[in-house]
């Protein structure tokens, strides 16, 4: 992630009232450093058990914990923005697909009507 960027973090846990939770977490990342330097400075420690991530500790008043992040909480996965095409190249199909139609009229324009019986 780039200097000062924003990590979204999909987490699942339960809260103190026993409800299940799953929600989508924005946290802010401060300048680059290495992955477990960036997580500390947002405030979470993170553990992990048979293949799976969890929050361990939050620190008290930060990113993380300002955002709804609770203990023992698994980190389900990270959301990175996906690299497309630009939309504008959708123009170049539908044009071509408008002279194929244009061309295909104009062939049916010039053939000669059968005469009614």
């Amino acid at each position: 992630m780039p200097a000062g960027g924003t990590l979204q973090i999909r987490v699942a846990g339960e809260t103190l009232d026993g409800n299940r939770v799953s929600k989508l977490v924005n946290l802010p990342l401060g300048p680059s450093a290495g992955s477990f330097e960036r997580l500390s400075q947002v405030g979470i420690e993170v553990r992990i058990e048979d293949g799976k991530v969890f929050v361990d500790n939050l620190v008290f008043g930060s990113p993380a914990e300002l955002s709804g992040l609770d203990f023992d909480w698994e980190i389900k996965g990270i959301q990175v923005e996906a690299s497309r095409p630009p939309k504008q190249l959708m123009f170049i199909p539908a044009l071509i697909l408008l002279g194929l139609i244009i061309m295909l009229q104009r062939g049916r324009r010039s053939r000669p009507v059968p005469a009614a019986a």
